[in-house]
């Protein structure tokens, strides 16, 4: 997996230029949603997050066309600037159509270049929409929307999943099954006063909990 996201990365952003995409998101800020194709971009390189969702994707792929075979509608909702899940979902399966939705006009306007390089626009388009009310034509058969950002904090899953999960078809699955949210209480040395100055939801190692995290929140396919 370690060699396949590093080739996988590469032909992503081969012939991107992403200072191009990256100033034209700065001087639209203040009148776009999402987040900022620069964290965006960073949520590409968690790669242990990134396998986990390519896993599921093959997973429920290889099901459906197990059990059912014919043309099957994916939905991966808050793509962001490289929609690599429905890249990798078309790659793999011809049978596949996909739809990626995105908020942020300029992560959107990125994710079409990568598609084109691709060659897979007649497979996999790119749409400027809020998720939490996009109406997908058909009924969907794989959900995907990796819109976890700081503990969903700042992007809403929950919102998200309500009003697609609502769209399924009866042989759906959708990435992630289920996505629970933990909370705990923690000692703030002067290096973690550090990092939380940079970014407030940093998340702080286990030996500094005073309290072990516990779940406070859980979604799943049923709500």
């Amino acid at each position: 997996w370690d060699h396949l996201m590093r080739n996988l990365r590469s032909e992503c952003l081969r012939g991107i230029n992403l200072n191009y995409y990256k100033t034209l998101d700065r001087a639209n800020l203040d009148d776009h949603s999402g987040l900022e194709l620069a964290r965006a971009l960073g949520c590409f390189k968690e790669e242990e997050r990134t396998v986990k969702f390519i896993q599921g994707v093959l997973y429920h792929l290889k099901r459906l066309n197990w059990d059912f075979g014919g043309p099957m509608e994916m939905v991966d909702a808050g793509c962001g600037p490289v929609p690599v899940l429905g890249l990798m979902a078309a790659v793999m399966d011809e049978n596949v159509n996909v739809t990626c939705l995105e908020v942020n006009e300029v992560s959107a306007q990125m994710a079409r270049q990568i598609v084109r390089n691709f060659g897979l626009e007649d497979r996999v388009k790119v749409i400027v929409a809020d998720a939490m009310q996009y109406q997908h034509e058909v009924p969907i058969d794989l959900l995907v929307s990796e819109t976890m950002y700081s503990a969903l904090t700042e992007e809403p899953m929950a919102q998200i999943l309500a009003n697609l999960g609502q769209q399924l078809s009866s042989r759906a699955g959708m990435v992630p099954e289920y996505a629970t949210v933990e909370a705990g209480v923690s000692r703030v040395d002067d290096t973690f006063k550090i990092l939380h100055r940079i970014d407030p939801m940093m998340v702080v190692g286990s030996a500094n909990f005073v309290r072990d995290p516990e779940e406070v929140a859980r979604l799943t396919m049923e709500n």
